[in-house]
């Protein structure tokens, strides 16, 4: 089977995690003489453990798949096991970013991917069958002050992916952040040296989970409430505003280009924009909030434009 760039590149990422993760290991007992001790077994605890972590989502990454045939299609677990569903059975669908897509099919939620030749294929068949291109359960329990329910949730692309960056980068963080607890009294120098080294480590530690904490929220709580006459954007903290769609005054968007050769249902330009408002707030979106039904309540083409273009991002 032939891999899309994204299955290469995760891929990519956890072998290189991987031989990082056991090289560290192996140079921490070889410098102590092969030893178990208060020292080497912490390092063997905690790279291990991403080592493991690494491996177990390079099987998912690799051994996930999808097989479109007529009236259905195949799907195939991380796990191997594989059961058969009919287009005529899936309740919705999503397009999330240029790599994947979820199905919700039988009370399950799939994770499909889309830059293979077999995504489209799926994908087609079900825009063409006119499945719902959105969770209706979304919607469920969210209402505006007045007891309104919203029309649609929209969240930002790739939000699993920032949670679960953000909180793994976080935590790595953290525990890299003990290295000074761990080496104890070994590490050289006077004790304004120690202390500098000891502070420059926390200062990157602590930023660095600031963050990718930061990073998690905005996976986790950031999303757009479309109703029929206003919408209420809800930040990284969970605070919600609400504003008039004729609030939207300007933006000022930053464009990234993906020209990845694997077929892709999307658009190849995406972008976030920063949107300010006529009481002078700013709040920030992507493409796919607007895409999702964002653009068109606010009037998006027709606002005024500070267009920034940053570079390309670009996979083999």
């Amino acid at each position: 089977m032939k891999y899309g760039y994204s299955k290469k590149a995760a891929a990519a990422v956890c072998i290189v995690f991987i031989t990082v993760c056991v090289g560290i290991t192996i140079a921490a007992f070889a410098s102590d003489g092969w030893a178990f001790n208060s020292r080497t077994i912490p390092i063997l605890a905690l790279f291990g453990s991403f080592a493991l972590a690494s491996a177990l989502l390079l099987i998912a990454v690799l051994n996930r798949r999808t097989t479109p045939g007529e009236d259905g299609f195949v799907y195939r677990t991380w796990l191997g096991a594989e059961s058969e569903y009919r287009y005529d059975e899936v309740e919705w669908y999503t397009v999330n970013d240029n790599s994947t897509a979820h199905i919700g099919v039988r009370g399950k939620k799939l994770t499909i991917d889309i830059d293979e030749a077999n995504g489209p294929a799926v994908i087609k068949r079900l825009a063409a069958a006119r499945v719902p291109d959105h969770d209706p359960k979304m919607t469920d329990g969210v209402f505006d002050d007045s007891g309104e329910q919203a029309k649609r949730v929209l969240y930002r692309r790739g939000r699993a992916g920032m949670a679960g960056i953000g909180i793994g980068f976080s935590a790595a963080l953290v525990l890299f952040g003990l290295g000074p607890v761990l080496l104890g009294g070994n590490i050289d120098g006077s004790p304004a040296e120690k202390a500098l080294f000891i502070a420059l480590w926390a200062l990157l530690c602590c930023g660095g989970t600031a963050y990718f904490l930061h990073t998690a929220l905005v996976g986790i709580n950031a999303r757009v409430e479309l109703y029929g006459d206003h919408f209420i954007f809800r930040n990284a903290l969970g605070k919600r505003t609400r504003y008039a769609y004729s609030d939207c005054v300007s933006v000022n968007e930053t464009r990234f280009y993906n020209r990845a050769p694997a077929p892709s249902p999307n658009p190849r330009i995406f972008h976030i924009s920063k949107i300010k408002m006529s009481d002078g707030s700013k709040i920030t979106v992507d493409d796919r909030m607007l895409r999702d039904g964002l653009g068109a309540a606010i009037g998006y083409a027709g606002l005024p434009k500070k267009v920034k273009n940053p570079g390309e991002i670009v996979f083999h």
